[in-house]
């Protein structure tokens, strides 16, 4: 049995130069037989937290399952539950949204061994499933993150389904479950193309984070929407002898656009290297910088 460990620290900046970090509490919780490992927290309005974690059931044939555990404010566990389908699933991400529950996203690994699909369902505040629903075709289609909007939710990722290259995939669902559209993304003629991050403002633009690749030396991409899936603005960023890979990205109060990654050193492919670059509101480059040492850094996420 491996069981989750989740410690909570609030500390200000001074606190992080100057001394130690004072942890609020740390909680440890599973279930015997299964290997459970945290995806993602995020804070509730009341103060709490939702930690959306997987969990592999330790049988003769392994079933990995979505968890939802719910916590208060110092760290007591209101409930957990498990779901997900028949198959193999793994979660993506959680958000609020607007009308109250979360949404849940994730990845079904069918059984026939040979496609993912897109796995999406709302929860209520108490955990009770409002209402689930999957999407692929006839290869892979695998999500890789949600965005919460003011009227729904976005799921995003890559899918195989829609040709001859691998693009760019978005799908909005309502409040209600309903799907309201779907956009595929390449560039060009290029053969992949695949989305890591998204984030929303205040006027439900959504911007989202990737990569697109015309050899197998992929380049940043992002990409501008409106909330009806029209494309505001594209972009990409890049250099035909690094690898770069945008994995987060979020609006600053401003409304510019911060992405962050990591890209191979241009002296060996061996060495990763951090960056930040920062766009306008309109997508115009504002900087693009990096940072690291002669190890391997990685930036996975940004706040």
């Amino acid at each position: 049995m491996k069981k989750i460990v989740l410690s909570v620290m609030l500390f200000s900046c001074a606190t992080i130069l100057c001394s130690a970090q004072n942890i609020q509490f740390q909680k440890t919780f599973g279930e015997q037989g299964t290997y459970e490992s945290i995806v993602k927290i995020i804070k509730k309005a009341d103060n709490g937290f939702m930690v959306l974690a997987n969990a592999q059931i330790d049988t003769a044939a392994p079933k990995t399952d979505i968890v939802v555990v719910s916590m208060d404010s110092l760290g007591n566990v209101l409930w957990s539950k498990n779901y997900g389908t028949a198959d193999q699933d793994f979660p993506v991400g959680i958000a609020a949204a607007s009308d109250g529950g979360y949404f849940v996203g994730g990845r079904t690994f069918l059984a026939d061994g040979f496609h993912d699909d897109f796995l999406i369902f709302k929860i209520s505040d108490v955990g009770d499933i409002v209402w689930q629903t999957s999407y692929g075709g006839a290869d892979y289609d695998e999500a890789t993150g949600i965005a919460a909007t003011s009227d729904g939710v976005v799921i995003f990722g890559q899918t195989s389904s829609a040709g001859a290259a691998d693009y760019g995939l978005v799908l909005k669902f309502s409040n209600a479950g309903t799907m309201m559209w779907e956009q595929s993304y390449q560039r060009g003629n290029d053969f992949s193309c695949k989305f890591y991050d998204a984030d929303v403002n205040s006027n439900d633009d959504i911007v989202l984070a990737g990569t697109t690749a015309s050899s197998f030396i992929p380049d940043i991409f992002v990409c501008k929407l409106s909330n009806t899936g029209d494309t505001l603005w594209s972009t990409t960023l890049g250099s035909s002898t690094k690898t770069e890979i945008a994995s987060s990205v979020r609006y600053t109060a401003a409304g510019d656009i911060m992405v962050s990654g990591y890209h191979s050193s241009p002296n060996t492919t061996l060495q990763t290297n951090l960056f930040a670059a920062k766009f306008t509101a309109t997508g115009d480059s504002t900087f693009i910088k990096s940072y690291g040492t002669t190890a391997q850094e990685r930036a996975t996420c940004m706040a």
